[in-house]
């Protein structure tokens, strides 16, 4: 790809570099993103095997995605850390911890972007979760005062044909403008561009909300 690499620290021996296993601690940036990676990759040949300790920041997740291929959220600026592991299309970050703005997320996510479809599998918790830090809040599309967590204007679900998976979320706060929700609970399975929403728990006014449904592109 095009986007320029810069990296300084310390690294193996020339030979690992083919025939690994390589140790790196190293420093830099590619693209728009920093990094700070320690670890060892396994077969630097194909970048597998790969047991590393990874700390980026950015200015958006978009700029996070572009470089791992993923179609990730215009957010705010965000800070990442987490253990990466595995390799050829098929990863696991655990150990994770995001701060997007005023939200944090922390937990495991394991991609498989191997095939035509990528599947996911992810299991997060947040304290406060804002929509608006994460790019998912138009702001203006909802008139103030009007009590609605989610917008009744069209979500951008077009990736959605893209990923296959399942994810669940638990949430102490959840915000989006003007409202609020407490101790979210969330449930997501992704097949075939369809969203399943099987289990929705929310405190939200005074008063418990459960649900679940679907959402789908048209």
């Amino acid at each position: 790809n095009d986007r320029p690499l810069s990296l300084a620290g310390t690294t193996g021996m020339p030979r690992q570099f083919t025939e690994g296993p390589l140790p790196l601690n190293v420093k830099g940036r590619l693209g728009d993103i920093d990094l700070d990676l320690r670890g060892t990759i396994g077969d630097p040949t194909d970048f597998s095997d790969l047991a590393l300790e990874v700390t980026t920041s950015g200015p958006s997740l978009a700029a996070l995605g572009d470089v791992l291929g993923l179609a990730l959220p215009d957010s705010g600026a965000y800070a990442l850390s987490g253990r990466l592991s595995g390799g050829e299309s098929n990863y696991v970050a655990d150990r994770l911890s995001v701060k997007v703005g005023g939200s944090d997320a922390a937990g495991r996510i394991a991609v498989d972007a191997s095939g035509e479809t990528t599947h996911l599998a992810a299991t997060l918790t947040s304290e406060r979760l804002d929509l608006a830090d994460l790019g998912l809040d138009e702001g203006d599309s909802t008139p103030p005062g009007d009590g609605r967590l989610f917008s009744a204007e069209p979500w951008p679900v077009e990736a959605l044909r893209h990923v296959d998976g399942e994810a669940t979320w638990l949430v102490d706060t959840l915000v989006r403008g003007g409202s609020s929700a407490r101790d979210v609970t969330a449930a997501l399975v992704l097949k075939d561009g369809v969203a399943t929403l099987n289990n929705l728990k929310a405190q939200i006014a005074g008063g418990a909300v459960a649900a679940s449904g679907t959402l789908k592109p048209v």
